[in-house]
């Protein structure tokens, strides 16, 4: 203690007053335990720093209304926990709020992409349906039903060249009529 204030009590009488000397002194006796304390509880330099900064602002701010019923050292110790729980609080919320904008943008960009993915796929199944009957239905086995060519070449009692003619042949009817769309067919294997 300065030899300036005889106690602890003379010392909080003189900070309640705003007495300039108190405030430093009891800054320069605390700043460093409560530093230590706070940074045990943040594990970060920069936040230990600023929740100790705010409390010492905080203690300044109050002179006049300062009602410490314990130590001085209990109290700022308690007022450094009171600190860190409200930045806790503030980061959660942040956190909290960055993760359900997130969320929010990834739901719109999902549904803008399957708004999408669905008129596309409106298209492909038009440009399926114009294809000649038989060419359809070799199509469709192939990449619907997941039949290989050969499945498809004794299902239908044909040879198997005519299997990659006519799918072949939809492909490139297929994509002529997608060209604008600029549709990848990922979902179709190739044969």
């Amino acid at each position: 203690m300065n030899l300036e204030f005889d106690s602890e009590k003379d010392l909080i009488e003189n900070l309640n007053r705003g007495n300039l000397q108190a405030f430093q002194i009891v800054v320069e006796q605390f700043y460093d335990i409560l530093y230590v304390y706070a940074l045990g509880l943040v594990n970060e330099r920069a936040v230990a720093e600023d929740i100790v900064q705010e409390v010492f602002l905080r203690l300044w701010s109050k002179k006049g209304k300062l009602f410490i019923e314990t130590s001085l050292k209990s109290f700022l110790y308690r007022s450094i926990h009171n600190e860190f729980v409200d930045y806790y609080r503030k980061k959660k919320k942040e956190i909290d709020f960055l993760d359900r904008i997130s969320l929010e943008t990834v739901h719109t960009f999902i549904q803008l992409e399957d708004q999408d993915l669905v008129k596309k796929l409106e298209k492909v199944n038009i440009a399926i349906e114009l294809l000649p009957k038989k060419c359809r239905e070799v199509f469709l086995l192939s990449k619907r039903d997941g039949l290989t060519n050969q499945e498809i070449s004794q299902y239908l009692n044909v040879s198997k060249k005519t299997v990659e003619g006519h799918i072949s042949k939809a492909f490139k009817v297929i994509r002529k009529g997608l060209k604008k769309t600029n549709l990848l067919l990922l979902f179709i294997r190739p044969f």
